[in-house]
Parts: C-alpha cells; sequence; structure tokens
C-alpha cells in the first residue's frame, strides 16, 4: 500500500513538472543546480520528466496489481523498474558529483522517492538496487572521463568569427554566456575594436550570440577551449589571447583588469567599421595562438559567482 502511494504521488510530481515546463517554460527547482544540470544533458527537461512520470506511474500500476491481485509477476515487475532506476541514479549522482559540480533539486527529489520506494519494497529488493547503484558509482569513479578536447586546435572551439578590412591582428575570447565580466568585453569589442576576433565559448550557448557582423559557426567544439585552459592552469574567464612580442607568440590576458586596458591600447576602433565575414579556415592557424597541447583529463565547466571583480570562477578542474 505504501509503496502505491509513494509512487502515485511521485507521478504526480514528475506530472506537475511536466505541465510547469509547458505552460511556463521551466520546471520548479529548489536551487540552481537544476539550470547547470540541464544545460549539460542532451535531452530536454521536458522528456526527462515525462520519462519520470512514466516510470513512477508504472511502478503505482504494477504495485496496485500485485496486491489487489497478489500477482507475483507484477510484483517482480516493479522490482526491476526500482533495480533499473537505482542503477540510473547512480549514473546521475555521479554527473552532478563529478561532471556537473553541482546537484539538481529536482532530481535529488526523485532519487529521494526511488530510494523510498526501494525500502518499502523488503529486503531483497533493497539489497538489489543497493548493489546496483554502488556497482555503477564504483565504474564510474574507475573511469577517466576525457571531453574530447584534449591537444585540438582552438579554432575547432570557435563559435563566431569577426573581421575587420585591412587589419591583420587576430585576438580569442574564451567566455561564458553567464559571466558577466565577459559581457563587459563583448560590449567593447562590439562598440570600440578594430581587431579581429574568434569568439571561443566553454559551453554551449543556450541563448542566442549577438555580434554586429560576426559570422556564426554551425559547428564548434567547447572542449576545446576548456582543454586550452587546462593546459595553462588558469580556471577564470574571460581570457583574451592576444600576439604577443619579441619571442612570445602569444600572450595570456585574464580577467577585465588585464583585458579592456589591453584592448584600449592596441585594438581602439579610430575609422568607420567596415566589416567582412572570414571562416574559421581562413585563419592563420600558423600564429601560434590555435594549438594547444593537452593529455589531462577534461570536464565540462560551471560558472559560479564568486568575489572577483574582474572575472568569474569556473569549474574546469586542474585550473
Amino acid at each position: 500500500m505504501i509503496r502505491t502511494l509513494l509512487s502515485f504521488l511521485a507521478a504526480v510530481a514528475s506530472g506537475i513538472q511536466v505541465w510547469l515546463i509547458i505552460t511556463k517554460g521551466e520546471g520548479f527547482c529548489i536551487n540552481d543546480g537544476c539550470d547547470v544540470v540541464e544545460k549539460l544533458t542532451t535531452i530536454p527537461s521536458l522528456y526527462f520528466y515525462g520519462l519520470g512520470a512514466l516510470f513512477f506511474a508504472l511502478i503505482c500500476l504494477c504495485s496496485a496489481v500485485a496486491r489487489l491481485a497478489e500477482s507475483e509477476v507484477a510484483d517482480k515487475c516493479a522490482g526491476y523498474m526500482l533495480t533499473a532506476g537505482m542503477a540510473a541514479e547512480g549514473v546521475l549522482i555521479f554527473f552532478q558529483y563529478s561532471v556537473a559540480h553541482t546537484f539538481c533539486g529536482s532530481c535529488l527529489v526523485v532519487f529521494a522517492f526511488i530510494v523510498l520506494l526501494t525500502l518499502f519494497s523488503g529486503m531483497d529488493q533493497i539489497m538489489r538496487g543497493l548493489t546496483a547503484f554502488c556497482a555503477v558509482l564504483i565504474a564510474a569513479f574507475a573511469l577517466q572521463f576525457d571531453a574530447g578536447g584534449a591537444g585540438k586546435s582552438l579554432t575547432f572551439g570557435t563559435m563566431a568569427t569577426y573581421a575587420e578590412q585591412g587589419n591583420d591582428k587576430t585576438i580569442t575570447l574564451l567566455f561564458s554566456e553567464t559571466c558577466p565580466h565577459c559581457e563587459k568585453v563583448i560590449d567593447y569589442l562590439q562598440e570600440e575594436s578594430s581587431c579581429n576576433v574568434r569568439f571561443n565559448p566553454i559551453e554551449k550557448r543556450t541563448k542566442p550570440f549577438s555580434f554586429a557582423g560576426a559570422l556564426m559557426h554551425t559547428s564548434y567544439d567547447p572542449s576545446a577551449n576548456i582543454g586550452f585552459m587546462r593546459s595553462i592552469g588558469v580556471g577564470s574567464i574571460p581570457i583574451l589571447i592576444v600576439p604577443g612580442g619579441g619571442d612570445m607568440k602569444y600572450e595570456i590576458l585574464n580577467g577585465t583588469n588585464q583585458i579592456l586596458p589591453w584592448l584600449e591600447r592596441n585594438c581602439r576602433f579610430s575609422a568607420d567599421k567596415k566589416t567582412t565575414a572570414v571562416s574559421a579556415e581562413n585563419v592563420d592557424e600558423g600564429s601560434g595562438m590555435s594549438t594547444v597541447p593537452d593529455t589531462s583529463s577534461i570536464l565540462l565547466p560551471v560558472v559560479a559567482p564568486q568575489n572577483d571583480d574582474d572575472k568569474c570562477r569556473t569549474g574546469v578542474p586542474g585550473c
């Protein structure tokens, strides 16, 4: 009876989330971790909660049939689904801890429902669920996950390119859509800069990118930019890669306190803008600021608010 009631409540809660997403555009969450985790998943939250509602509804149905009709088959079906649920939660818990570096409040509520359903399903089911959950966690923590950016040219991470006629000075900006300091640099580039610019985000953007005269690229790999951050040991953005002087092929500027003065000295616009679109293939990869080797593991970053007055810290491990 308790398992039937709990699974019914879980199905209703998941259904409410689906309704909120359809009607209001976003579901309810008790913390900011939901937005972070949703950006790092390939399945939209609508489908995620929809599958959750179906999952709990099937457990509710099987539990009701098992109790009312004394069906052993229905009881076993509910047990199999709970075991699968515990295994899936092992993956999700590892992902939130090791990759997203934050926990999704709604996901934890779903996890709590599955744990409670397992606890009220008898000792055999508790052992099966615990075994599945622990086995997945152990296997996940024993593996080294790589987002695929090691050794890739920064050209692979370029989302948009902007060019000025008659200017051969190219700079590369590593940024995030959630970092306000990055927006300050982009605003300055839009209004004042005469330099050619590559825009390299550290995540797949969820918001439209607007920069007059820029050529957008339909395919780009943020892990190339993350790999570069790992290789130089810098864990904050914005980062501006600029041509170096003397024997230095390039220089690394980090934070608006370094970037904006450099732009003022070297890229301040002094004539009417004349834009021309350039493709990533036309960028000179021999300039020294494209190819950066990195053999370390790469994980996706999470931008978190900090007290820095000119930069945003990220969750890139090892920086």
